[in-house]
């Protein structure tokens, strides 16, 4: 009992934080590019992220869950040179919290995203991007080889704007400490469906984002469905050998196309990793993703390189992305988590 009071109000603190985003308010986020993450994985937590349908498929028998992270989108031209803090350019610190309960996890998010870079007498001005975010997913196996979840979610955004940042220190200061100004018509809506079939080996994984809108037109409305449906299918070896020991090499293949075609942004990706089992509690897991997206201004073409620890309650991850088209292509990340 103490437990469950103790992770709900770790969330309830995170869920009045000041500061938050979702993939609507980011102006870049690093941490879609990560080699490790599909719609047709399972497993973990993480994977509930990305298909509600992926939470009864959970391993980890956790109660909540605590996040850290830290992300970068960089111009490599502006890298190493005299332009003023070079190594600050699109930051993103995020604070997420989780509590699971059974087919019910209630996620809160606080970050602060810096963006509008302007440059002013040999110093850098940004825009800090504020909000608060809070989702709820709900997910149900089926049988042996069928699951489905869904997603709901919302919140608003705040800035501050043009705020000097000379440092990271002052990252922190002007995130911490700055007056925000309210975004009008900022509120934001999520809601995703997602389903799941599965056996020892292959999986496969669909999900659909804006199930529930305010457009009444059905063909616009089918539209929209299918324009924002993700299809994914991996192949993973098996965890167990016949003896019941754990096998210490695990591979794993994923293909995922997104848009479906009709969307605005349509995606191919095609990715690979080998988890390196040491223990039950512990393990090591490097992956690889090339992903090639086209949208309505122009192309891109991604590279991305993950690595993620875990021993017991706790695991960091390293993620890299090469954009070879896009403003932005140097893409690092670092995410550090707690588990109980």
């Amino acid at each position: 009992m103490k437990k469950r009071i103790s992770a709900l109000f770790v969330v309830l603190l995170l869920a009045f934080g000041l500061f938050a985003s979702s993939e609507e308010t980011a102006a870049i986020s690093a941490h879609r590019y990560s080699a490790l993450r599909s719609p047709s994985y399972s497993g973990t937590l993480e994977d509930v992220f990305v298909n509600p349908a992926a939470l009864p498929l959970m391993r980890e028998n956790i109660l909540y869950k605590v996040s850290v992270s830290s992300s970068e989108a960089y111009d490599t031209s502006l890298l190493f040179s005299s332009t003023p803090t070079w190594y600050i350019q699109n930051m993103e610190n995020e604070l997420q919290g989780t509590v699971v309960s059974g087919s019910i996890a209630l996620t809160a998010k606080s970050s602060s995203i810096l963006g509008n870079r302007i440059e002013k007498s040999d110093s850098a001005y940004f825009d800090i991007l504020a909000g608060v975010d809070i989702e709820i997913d709900l997910g149900y196996k089926l049988g042996d080889n069928f699951s489905f979840g869904f997603r709901l979610g919302g919140g608003n955004s705040l800035i501050r704007e043009e705020k000097n940042i000379s440092s990271y220190i002052d990252v922190v200061k002007n995130a911490l400490f700055s007056p925000y100004e309210k975004i009008q018509d900022s509120e934001r809506f999520v809601s995703t469906f997602g389903i799941m079939v599965f056996n020892d080996n292959f999986s496969l994984g669909v999900t659909t984002s804006s199930i529930i809108g305010e457009n009444l037109d059905f063909s616009s409305y089918l539209s929209t469905i299918v324009g924002n449906t993700t299809l994914a299918v991996s192949f993973r070896g098996d965890m167990y050998s016949e003896q019941g020991d754990l096998n210490l090499l695990v591979p794993r293949l994923g293909a995922t196309l997104s848009g479906m075609g009709f969307g605005k942004e349509r995606a191919i990706s095609l990715s690979g990793d080998l988890i390196i089992q040491l223990l039950k509690n512990a393990f090591v897991d490097a992956g690889i993703k090339y992903q090639y997206l086209v949208n309505e201004e122009d192309i891109k073409s991604i590279l991305s390189f993950s690595l993620l620890g875990a021993l017991e309650d706790f695991s960091l991850s390293f993620n890299l992305a090469f954009d070879f088209y896009g403003e932005y292509n140097f893409l690092p990340s670092i995410v550090f988590t707690y588990s109980n």
